[in-house]
C-alpha cells in the first residue's frame, strides 16, 4: 500500500496543524488529502486509523 511505501522511505505523515509549524527541511513529509468522494473515504478510513495517519478531507 502507498502509505507503507512512504513510511519505508522515511516520510513522516503530518496533519493540517503541522503545516503552520516550522518543519525541518532535512526531513521528508507527506500530507494526505481527499477531495469529496465519500465512498472512497469510508473505504480507506480503517487503514488510516490503523496506521495513525492524519488526513484532510476537502468537501
Amino acid at each position: 500500500m502507498i502509505f507503507e511505501y512512504f513510511q519505508s522511505k522515511g516520510y513522516e505523515f503530518i496533519g493540517f496543524d503541522d503545516l503552520i509549524n516550522d518543519l525541518d527541511p532535512k526531513k521528508r513529509y507527506a500530507y494526505v488529502t481527499f477531495d469529496d468522494g465519500y465512498f472512497n473515504n469510508t473505504r480507506i478510513l480503517p487503514l488510516i486509523e490503523e496506521l495513525n495517519i492524519p488526513i484532510h478531507i476537502f468537501v
